[in-house]
């Protein structure tokens, strides 16, 4: 019985690192984002000068456009033969 637990516990540990480094990820993800659109910013204001307005709406876009990428990626790369 304290087998099984030990066994449930590593699961559980390993799903709550899998989280922290998607939280970690997501979190350099988003300062990258930040970054890229402040310097995509002016650019893209010239082609869409309302929803450019907002800076949160570029970094958010973005980050979620690399979030799925690699996650995809991951999937990918981990998914069994």
């Amino acid at each position: 019985m304290s087998q099984n637990k030990a066994a449930k516990g590593g699961v559980t540990v390993r799903r709550l690192t899998v989280l922290i480094a998607f939280a970690i990820v997501g979190f350099f993800l988003g300062i990258g984002a930040y970054y890229l659109g402040k310097n995509l910013s002016p650019w893209l204001q010239v082609i869409t000068p309302p929803l450019v307005a907002a800076d949160w709406v570029i970094a958010g876009l973005i980050g979620a456009l690399v979030t799925v990428i690699l996650i995809v990626v991951w999937s990918y790369s981990s998914a069994r033969d």
